[in-house]
């Protein structure tokens, strides 16, 4: 018997879930001579895998499926890395996901042979999902080769299964039509994930996503991340409109795109068990009146304290530093990497020195026993760099296993616009390259004698 199989069930269905396409043949390699009771941990998460022209295995795969083939019983996660052969390189959120770096390009590929993957998945794509019985979660990767057609496929043959609880689809092309998800009445999904969603013209998703959310009272894992063709903009609030009164969602994780949400009673009401946020650039908020707290406060009031932050500069301000200094418990806090269209004025450079500070000397050491990821970009790289007055802190955090920070450049300590003189200013450039070298060896120095087990 592998080793692997020694582990326990809960864990090794985990473990399949999580892996990667190629992680997972490699797993389901060596259990490949084990007894047929492994067979619900070696089939419990299965891939549609066409990048790189691996679709003659799709076919095969399909057919299989819909032929009575013992894994149908088992399939628990099903993956769908795109539906198109002409592509050789995985979607980028994909690549996000596998974090394994992927290089692409076209593929040709004979008429004859497209026909013949079209063809597969016209006829045995349906009926094998349809023969997934105990299917629990699907998570699609399509991008703008991907066929409408198949696509609609796979969401309609998904919406009779009443066991699925968890829905995820990352497109940067087709969206799905979700329509199916009401007319076959579908209310046990508590995951539910759109990304890069667009919204504008006579666009009905909107009205969509609200009759899905008001038949789903059990979603806990909620991620709409969209964007508009123009400037008008939704009101997540709408999202929730069509929920009775008496009903609560338990969200515990809720991650958003371009929209504006209003903080009212009802809002915190959902809530209230929230323990991961995360905020787009251009998501915005604000109160249903004058007397109604920002969004840190407000949930400071109601006992929200959050284990997982992931937000945009836009977000980042003196009461998300008060909000962090009030609980204890932070896991995991990312400062999301700014896009390119970030003016550089924006937020104030004085501003962000406070709250740097503030955040490297009061908030890491008060979460240094539970936090286990720490990602700081900004568009400013001073002054939320790693510095080696700051690593005795850092060094604190016993947990820590990621860390994603801009190294210190030879930024002086103390920054006096008024005072600076040019004098100054070129000895700081002449200084960088020898500086920035040795503060990187007192780093690694500092961390490795002080927390010689974090890394």
């Amino acid at each position: 018997m592998s080793p692997l199989l020694k582990l326990p069930l809960e864990l090794l269905e985990a473990i399949s879930k999580n892996l990667s396409v190629d992680d997972l043949k490699k797993f389901r390699a060596s259990c490949r001579r084990t007894r047929d009771a492994s067979a619900r941990i070696i089939y419990s998460s299965l891939a549609v895998d066409v990048v790189g022209q691996g679709y003659q295995k799709t076919i095969e795969m399909l057919q299989a499926l819909s032929n009575a083939h013992p894994a149908v019983t088992c399939v628990r996660h099903l993956k769908i890395i795109t539906l198109s052969e002409q592509w050789d390189a995985y979607p980028k959120e994909y690549t996000v996901f596998d974090m394994k770096l992927r290089h692409g390009r076209w593929n040709y590929t004979l008429p004859s042979k497209t026909a013949v993957l079209k063809g597969a998945l016209r006829t045995a794509l349906p009926t094998a999902i349809a023969a997934l019985s105990r299917l629990k979660s699907l998570t699609i990767y399509t991008y703008d080769r991907d066929m409408q057609w198949a696509l609609d496929l796979v969401v309609n043959s998904a919406a009779r299964h009443i066991g699925l609880q968890e829905f995820s689809h990352f497109t940067s092309g087709e969206q799905a039509n979700l329509r199916p998800f009401i007319t076959q009445a579908f209310t046990n999904l508590n995951k539910f994930s759109l990304s890069s969603y667009g919204i504008g013209g006579d666009s009905d998703l909107i009205p969509t996503l609200v009759k899905i959310i008001s038949m789903n009272h059990a979603l806990s894992s909620l991620e709409i991340d969209i964007w508009t063709f123009n400037r008008s903009r939704e009101c997540f609030n709408t999202l929730l409109a069509g929920i009775p009164d008496n009903v609560s969602l338990p969200l515990a994780r809720l991650a958003l795109g371009e929209f504006d949400v209003t903080i009212d009673d009802r809002l915190m009401n959902h809530f209230g068990s929230l323990t991961e946020l995360r905020l787009g650039y251009n998501t915005s908020f604000s109160g249903s009146d004058q007397y109604t707290p920002d969004l840190w406060t407000a949930l400071q009031i109601n006992s929200v304290f959050l284990k997982i932050i992931s937000v945009a500069s836009s977000h980042i301000s003196t009461r998300l530093m008060e909000y962090l200094n009030s609980y204890c418990g932070l896991e995991e806090l990312e400062f999301q990497h700014p896009s390119c269209n970030i003016a550089d004025d924006f937020p104030s450079i004085w501003n962000e020195i406070t709250l740097a500070d503030e955040l490297f000397s009061s908030i890491i050491p008060k979460h240094s026993p539970s936090l286990r990821s720490l990602m700081v970009f900004s568009h400013l790289k001073y002054p939320w760099q790693f510095s080696v007055a700051r690593s005795d802190n850092l060094a604190q955090c016993r947990a820590l296993v990621k860390l994603g920070v801009c190294v210190e450049r030879g930024v002086p300590d103390m920054v006096d616009s008024e005072e600076s003189n040019d004098d100054e200013e070129n000895n700081v450039k002449r200084n960088t390259t020898k500086r920035t070298g040795i503060y990187q060896e007192q780093i690694l120095r500092r961390i490795s004698t002080t927390s010689s087990g974090m890394w």
